[in-house]
């Protein structure tokens, strides 16, 4: 068995779309070189992880203007295919976003079939939770948005 472990935070923007685990809702986007989906993200640098490929920085890399404003589907069907080849069988994706503006109870379910369609998984094994940080910090003053996401996997 194989774990990986994602990290993601943006800054929020009023005036752009917000996209969460590839799904678009209604609220300020993030402030990023591509969409700034930053469930997307961090599942990417989970999935990396697994098969030691490095992280999302290595595959596009923010001074590479072919990725600016590219959207978090589209990086995640890319790094899909690399850790297909890598031989992962995905076990297990637990996610949490962290976030005072972002509410992912009712987007959770989209969230969760959209990353299963992607990854062509059940999900059954994707799991979404959304927590707050009760004011603190600068996720707490409604700034930012956070994900972390755990990736459990085999090797063929």
């Amino acid at each position: 068995m194989r774990i990986g472990t994602g990290f993601d935070i943006h800054r929020h923007k009023s005036d752009i779309d917000l996209f969460i685990g590839t799904v678009k809702i209604e609220g300020p986007g993030f402030i990023a070189h591509s969409d700034g989906d930053i469930v997307a993200h961090a599942l990417i640098d989970a999935l990396l992880g697994t098969v030691a490929l490095g992280d999302i920085g290595d595959f596009f890399p923010s001074d590479d203007e072919k990725w600016s404003n590219a959207s978090g589907e589209e990086l995640l069907l890319i790094i899909k295919d690399k850790v297909y080849e890598a031989g992962l069988n995905i076990e297990n994706i637990d996610v949490i976003v962290l976030s005072n503006i972002v509410h992912i109870s009712p987007i959770k379910e989209k969230i969760k079939t959209s990353i299963a369609e992607l990854l062509e998984i059940s999900p059954s094994v994707v799991s979404i939770k959304g927590k707050t940080t009760d004011g603190y910090g600068v996720l707490g003053e409604e700034e930012a948005s956070a994900s972390f996401v755990t990736v459990l996997g085999s090797i063929n």
